[in-house]
């Protein structure tokens, strides 16, 4: 009820537009992120199995142990058993945030390196380090750009934060975007296709929020006035 008011909807609608649109209502896709947070700290973590069913937001071990085989297959420990991702220290992960290429990931990070602020971004040595508001704490973020998807390690205080640091990082690195329709339809602009084609896969990067987007366009306007 929250979510619907909150966008303008009915409860009814929104589920319609979910169910369109993503094939599935907003349990279900609840459900499939608490899944996929509860995967990647296994994965890339040395936290207990009930540390992380908590983490990710599970209500009991038990939904966290029955959601897991339903959606993988598996028990959560033979996930552990398994898995492949970096071991980090206590409170950070390792993972890597997957992207339709292609990704001029030099411009990107040109464009992030001449607009960072001291103490809260930078980019050295091809990797794009900054730190992260949270729901439940703060963060940091370091984004290094690879052939198919980005290397991301976060450091949280609250690993409850994962999920909206990823979907915050993926969001700052417009990772989402689809560049070959983006391309295809720029290209359609006689002035545009040269640079198109010349530089494929431009991304257009954001901040974690609005409301740093917001101070960030307040004073760089009052910089070029001044």
């Amino acid at each position: 009820p929250g979510l619907a008011a909150k966008l303008g909807y009915t409860e009814r609608h929104l589920h319609r537009l979910l169910r369109a649109e993503l094939g599935a209502g907003p349990l279900a896709l609840a459900r499939a992120q608490r899944a996929q947070t509860a995967r990647t700290l296994i994965e890339t973590t040395e936290l207990g199995l009930a540390e992380i069913a908590f983490a990710a937001g599970f209500g009991s071990v038990r939904q966290f142990n029955d959601t897991l085989r339903e959606v993988y297959g598996v028990a959560p420990s033979q996930l552990r058993a398994g898995r492949r991702g970096t071991i980090g220290g206590a409170g950070t992960v390792s993972l890597r945030l997957a992207y339709r290429p292609p990704l001029h990931a030099a411009a990107l990070l040109d464009f992030l390196a001449r607009r960072t602020l001291p103490g809260v971004d930078e980019v050295r040595d091809g990797t794009y380090h900054r730190g992260l508001r949270l729901p439940h704490g703060t963060g940091e973020a370091a984004l290094t750009p690879a052939d198919g998807y980005v290397a991301a390690t976060l450091r949280l205080t609250d690993l409850r934060d994962l999920a909206p640091a990823v979907a915050r990082c993926r969001h700052l690195f417009d990772l989402d975007a689809d560049p070959v329709a983006i391309d295809q339809t720029l290209a359609a602009d006689p002035v545009l296709a040269p640079p198109v084609a010349a530089e494929p896969g431009i991304r257009v990067p954001h901040a974690p929020d609005g409301f740093e987007i917001a101070v960030r366009a307040i004073t760089t306007q009052q910089v070029s006035l001044a």
